[in-house]
């Protein structure tokens, strides 16, 4: 009995947490250059049990104490692109990330390419990160501003800068942080293939429709252990009280 109340924590512990995977990918759906995240579930090791009291002792198979979640990981498929017209907003088609920094003069990547210009007239993101070229943040003043296909940027027709676009060689070497932006260790990288997008940006690769089937789901499994446990507990207690009155 104790056994199955394990199992049944255990389920719901796993449930809770793929809600909250999935909650967050619902919630980012509208987010330019959100990449969403998957779950990998898997049980503990199988244990065999047997059955005592005879001789020989038989082997009436195997168990498991339940299900854990095992991997949370980031599926970067590529998001719709959306038509804007804004002269600062860039879209990568192909692989790549753009390349920010931060206020502690970290290097962070994302494939958000809403920028805009701040009071000195660097190019930033939405967090006021320095958007950057291979010499440094990308000043662009309060020029008229376009960008070629290579990521060079121009304002009135002078060049001043060029995106640094990332492309790492191993995706599974990326640490989503808060928001779109991915830490990267600085490993392996590739060229850059694709081209650069103006007055467009990257939707979000969530897909609405698979993410509410997926909550359903999980919400179900959640409630169904749920009542597991409060059955198991309402059994323990009519035990105890029974054993009591001997």
């Amino acid at each position: 009995m104790i056994r199955g109340l394990y199992t049944a924590a255990s389920g719901l512990k796993t449930s809770a947490n793929n809600i909250d995977v999935v909650g967050n990918n619902i919630t980012n759906s509208s987010t330019f250059g959100f990449k969403k995240d998957g779950v990998v579930n898997g049980s503990f090791d199988q244990y065999m049990t047997y059955k005592i009291g005879n001789d020989p002792i038989e082997d009436i198979g195997g168990m498991t104490y339940g299900v854990t979640l095992e991997d949370v990981y980031t599926q970067y498929e590529q998001g719709a692109f959306k038509q804007t017209g804004n002269a600062l907003d860039f879209a990568i088609e192909g692989n790549g990330f753009f390349t920010v920094q931060t206020a502690d003069g970290q290097k962070k990547l994302t494939r958000n390419g809403q920028f805009f210009l701040d009071q000195n007239g660097y190019l930033t993101d939405a967090a006021g990160n320095m958007v950057l070229d291979n010499a440094g943040p990308i000043k662009v003043g309060n020029c008229d501003i376009s960008v070629s296909q290579t990521g060079e940027i121009f304002a009135d027709g002078e060049s001043v800068g060029q995106l640094l676009i990332t492309c790492p060689a191993d995706l599974s070497t990326l640490v989503k942080q808060e928001g779109t932006l991915f830490s990267y260790n600085g490993g392996q990288t590739t060229a850059f293939q694709g081209i650069i997008r103006q007055g467009v940006l990257e939707s979000s690769n969530v897909d609405i429709t698979d993410e509410m089937t997926e909550l359903m789901a999980y919400s179900r499994s959640y409630q169904s252990c749920s009542q597991i446990i409060k059955m198991i507990d309402q059994i323990t207690e009519k035990a105890v009280n029974e054993i009591a009155r001997l």
